[in-house]
C-alpha cells in the first residue's frame, strides 16, 4: 500500500522526463507528488473496507468521490477514464461482453473495454485482504472490470493482485516468477538488464505489467526495486507504484528517510485508510517502516570548512553571517523545498531523540543555543540575520522542545518569541507521528 504510493511518488518526477540513470534523485526538490495512480489506490483501498459485498456500485461510488475530493498535484487521468469518472455520458461505446450486473444507467457509467495498466496500477490493497490466493483473484478481476475489462486489462490486475499474495505469504521470487508465468502467460525470465537499455513508453498491461514485476524479482531491497523501476524508462509513476506494491509486500520493510518524504505530502484521508487496512489486514503486523538515522550527514556538514566553529563564532558576536543554519539549527523534514533543506531535514521524532543523543551533535546544539540566550537583549531577527532565518530557529526550537521539555529551546521560545511554538513544524510532526 504504502510502498506502491512511494513508488508512484518517486516516479512522477520522470514520467515525461523518463531516466535511464539509476542513479537518478529520489526526490525532486519541485516535481515530486503522488498521482492519479495513489487516488485510486486508496480508492480501492477504501472499498475494500466498506463493502464486503465487493459490488461495482460501492466502487463506483468511491472511485468517483476520490476523484473529486483528492485532485492529485502531478499527473492526470487517462481520457477514457477521465470521462468516466467526469463526463460519462461521453463514453466509447464498447460492444464487447462484460458482467451484466455492472452498467449504471443513472449516469451511464460502464466499461469501456481498456487494457491500460490503471487496472495494476490500483490493485495493490487486494493482495492484503484476502486468505486465499482464489478471493484475491477473484476480487482482483472486480476492480479491474469496473473500467478495463479487456482480457489484458482484468489479466493484469490479478497477476499483480496475486504477486502481493504470494509476497506477503512467504512465498519465494522463484514460486512468485512461476505461478504468474504459468497462470498468466507473462515472460518474467527476461532480465532487468535485458528490458534496461530498451525499454520504451508503454501504457498497455502487457507492456507494463511483466517489467514491473521483473524490477521486484531482480531487486535487492525496496530501494533497489523502485530504482530499477523507474531507471526503466516509459510510464515511470505506473511501474514503480505497481514493483513498490509487490516490494513492500516482499521485504516488509521501507527506510524512513525513503518514506518519511512521501508520507508528508499525503492528505490526511490517505493516513486514515492506511490506518484502517492495517486494522483490518495482516498489513499493520507485516509491514514496516525502519528508523535508522543518518546522522553522519549533520557531522560531515558541521565539520566541513570548520562550519561548526564558524556558526559559534558568529552566534557568540550576534550576528550570522554565513549559510549554515540547515545543519546547525536543523529542522522538522518537509519545511523546505531545496535539496540542501531535504537532505539535513530531521525525518522523524525519533531521528531527532538520536541527534540530541549523539554526543557530538547534541552538546552543539545545545552550546550553540545557549550561546544565542546570551543576547536576550536583541532582537531575533538581528541576531540571525534574517527574517526567515530566525523563523528557522524558531521551527528547530519547536521540534527540539518536543523532544526535551524544560530545556534550553523552550527558553530560547520564550525570550524571543514570546513562548509561541513554530505551527508549521507542529503541523508537520503531526502528519508523520
Amino acid at each position: 500500500m504504502l510502498g506502491a504510493i512511494i513508488g508512484d511518488t518517486i516516479g512522477s518526477a520522470y514520467e515525461f522526463a523518463n531516466t535511464k540513470d539509476y542513479n537518478f534523485k529520489l526526490f525532486s526538490d519541485y516535481d515530486t507528488g503522488f498521482t492519479d495512480d495513489s487516488v485510486m489506490t486508496m480508492a480501492v483501498a477504501r472499498w475494500l473496507c466498506i463493502d464486503k459485498k465487493r459490488s461495482y456500485q460501492s466502487l463506483e461510488d468511491t472511485m468517483v468521490a476520490f476523484a473529486d475530493n483528492f485532485r492529485c498535484p502531478k499527473g492526470g487521468y487517462g481520457t477514457d477514464f477521465y470521462n468516466w469518472l467526469f463526463n460519462p455520458r461521453r463514453l466509447r461505446p464498447f460492444e464487447g461482453e462484460w458482467d451484466a450486473s455492472y452498467y449504471d444507467s443513472e449516469t451511464g457509467r460502464h466499461p469501456y473495454g481498456s487494457w491500460g495498466n490503471g487496472s495494476a496500477m490500483r490493485v495493490s490493497a487486494v493482495g492484503w485482504f484476502f486468505d486465499t490466493l482464489e478471493e484475491t483473484e477473484r476480487v482482483a478481476a472486480i476492480s479491474a472490470a469496473i473500467t478495463h475489462n479487456h482480457p489484458e486489462g482484468i489479466k493484469g490486475a490479478q497477476a499483480i493482485a496475486a504477486a502481493i499474495w504470494m509476497a506477503r505469504n512467504e512465498k519465494t521470487k522463484e514460486d512468485i516468477r512461476q505461478y504468474i508465468e504459468e497462470k498468466y502467460g507473462y515472460d518474467l525470465h527476461k532480465t532487468w538488464e535485458y528490458w534496461h537499455p530498451i525499454y520504451n513508453w508503454d501504457a498497455s498491461c502487457q507492456g507494463t505489467v511483466p517489467q514491473a514485476i521483473i524490477a521486484f524479482l531482480d531487486s535487492t531491497n525496496f530501494e533497489d526495486a523502485i530504482r530499477k523501476a523507474v531507471s526503466l524508462g516509459g510510464d515511470s509513476d505506473t511501474l514503480a507504484c505497481i514493483t513498490g506494491g509487490i516490494s513492500e509486500a516482499y521485504y516488509k520493510e521501507i527506510q524512513w528517510q525513503i518514506a518519511a518524504p512521501v508520507i508528508n505530502l499525503l492528505p490526511k484521508g490517505f493516513k486514515m485508510i492506511l490506518e484502517e487496512v492495517r486494522k483490518k489486514t495482516e498489513y499493520g503486523k507485516l509491514c514496516r517502516v525502519i528508523e535508522k538515522c543518518d546522522l553522519d550527514r549533520f557531522i560531515d556538514a558541521q565539520d566541513n570548512w570548520d562550519d561548526y566553529q564558524t556558526a559559534l563564532a558568529e552566534m557568540k558576536d550576534g550576528h550570522k553571517i554565513h549559510h549554515w543554519i540547515w545543519y546547525i539549527f536543523p529542522q522538522i523534514q518537509g519545511l523546505g523545498h531545496s535539496f540542501t533543506a531535504d537532505r539535513y531535514g530531521i525525518y522523524s521524532l525519533y531521528e531527532a531523540q538520536q541527534y540530541l543523543k549523539d554526543p557530538v551533535l547534541g552538546a552543539r546544539l545545545r552550546e550553540i543555543t545557549e550561546v544565542v540566550l546570551t543576547h536576550s537583549e536583541k532582537d531575533i531577527e538581528e541576531i540571525m540575520g534574517s527574517r526567515l532565518d530566525a523563523m528557522k530557529l524558531k521551527s528547530c526550537m519547536t521540534l527540539f522542545d518536543i523532544v526535551s521539555p524544560n530545556d534550553v529551546f523552550a527558553q530560547v521560545l520564550d525570550t524571543f518569541f514570546d513562548g509561541e511554538r513554530d505551527q508549521l513544524t507542529l503541523s508537520a510532526i503531526s502528519s508523520i507521528a
